[in-house]
């Protein structure tokens, strides 16, 4: 199923504002601060990257060298994992944030290919496929639906802490 990526900012606008209470990073500093990470073995892959009779589908497995990624998750700062606070909303979302070479490169691929796909994969399964309704601006993004929160383990295995 494609989510564009408008609803799922939308959506996530209101689960960040219904939420009861948040989780901690996906790895908690020993400070107060938030805790840097990254997750490299993420990619974000323009779906124009597959061949016409290849595209991937939520929970599908692709084979590596058969795309180009725009990015990986190596731009990702901080990953929080967000419980859903209604009825139409998955359990559970994944907030990334990225850093100022990921906002900017997803800010200029968003905005010029609004209507185009991406999918975005942890290794070689798709985590996500989504239409970009929209120029993503802001250096944030949030992943949801059953593929994500099925794969929530593993997410949070692939991920690591940055200095």
């Amino acid at each position: 199923m494609r989510i564009s990526a408008i609803a799922a900012l939308l959506a996530a606008a209101v689960l960040l504002g219904a939420c009861n209470a948040s989780a901690p990073p996906t790895k908690p500093a020993a400070s107060n601060e938030p805790a840097r990470v990254a997750i490299p073995s993420l990619q974000f892959v323009p779906l124009s990257a597959f061949s016409p009779k290849n595209q991937p589908e939520p929970g599908a497995t692709v084979a590596a060298g058969t795309y180009k990624p725009l990015m990986s998750g190596e731009h990702i700062v901080s990953a929080t994992w967000i419980k859903g606070g209604s009825a139409d909303a998955p359990e559970f979302v994944l907030h990334l944030t990225f850093d100022d070479a990921g906002r900017a490169t997803l800010a200029r691929w968003t905005t010029a290919h609004v209507g185009e796909s991406m999918a975005v994969l942890l290794g070689d399964r798709v985590l996500q496929v989504a239409e970009v309704a929209g120029p993503l601006t802001d250096g944030s993004i949030v992943l949801g639906g059953p593929t994500v929160t099925g794969m929530r383990s593993e997410i949070d295995s692939a991920t690591v802490a940055t200095p």
